[in-house]
């Protein structure tokens, strides 16, 4: 593949809640691989120990890249009426775990930049449904791969999307 060892690839990140998706692109912008991580709200542990663990499994699955990273983008986090992140204590949960990975993946030897998408910028105010179908239908009309079906995963390549190739979902 062509995000083996010598491949320079990027990475675009969801963080969230309930899970937190990544999408690698390869130097030809395909889609490589996409996964996801349960998110904060998904052991029951309180969010400083939850975001430790988070962080140190993003780090695990970067460490084990055999490649040079160039960039990664990652959604930053906003407060929208009707979102799941409006509770106080969840946006700050979400905050805290966003600056935690950015900080992971800007240790992460050969990371030439880290990048915040903002989500006004690659979907609006679409609903999750909306914007899944729609990256889905772009995704495959551009023929990048193979798309995921889980929603953070989805999501995170739509910012790819939309940072990486300027495609508007």
């Amino acid at each position: 593949m062509a995000w083996q060892a010598g491949g320079v690839v990027r990475i675009s990140c969801d963080p969230g809640l309930t899970a937190t998706g990544l999408a690698l692109w390869g130097a030809d912008n395909k889609l490589r691989l996409s996964t996801h991580f349960c998110g904060l709200k998904a052991e029951g542990m309180p969010a400083h120990q939850r975001v430790c663990e988070l962080s140190a499994r993003v780090k695990y699955w970067l460490e084990k890249l055999p490649t040079k990273t160039e960039e990664i983008c990652v959604e930053m986090p906003r407060y929208f009426q009707g979102s799941v992140a409006n509770a106080s204590q969840d946006i700050v949960s979400l905050c805290l775990m966003t600056g935690a990975l950015c900080q992971v993946f800007s240790e992460r030897a050969g990371v030439l930049q880290v990048k915040a998408v903002q989500i006004a910028d690659w979907k609006g105010t679409l609903p999750k449904a909306i914007s899944y179908e729609r990256t889905r239908t772009k995704f495959q009309a551009l023929r990048l791969g193979t798309f995921p079906k889980n929603e953070h995963e989805a999501d995170a390549v739509g910012i790819g999307m939309h940072h990486f190739l300027g495609v508007n979902i």
